[in-house]
């Protein structure tokens, strides 16, 4: 299992690295940029989402 789970890890680093949008990064950014407060992000991985949302803040 864990030679699946690194195999899988590093396909998703190569195919969905970080900067990668299939349109999902500008969709999170639209509906988050205008909260004051904090906000949940229970599945980063490998940050492909929320390290863009992040450095837009």
């Amino acid at each position: 299992m864990n030679a699946y789970r690194n195999l899988s890890a590093k396909c998703y680093q190569i195919d969905k690295y970080v900067g990668k949008s299939f349109g999902d990064v500008e969709y999170y950014y639209e509906r988050v940029k205008n909260v004051a407060g904090k906000i949940l992000e229970p599945a980063v991985g490998n940050g492909r989402i929320m390290i863009p949302l992040l450095e837009k803040a």
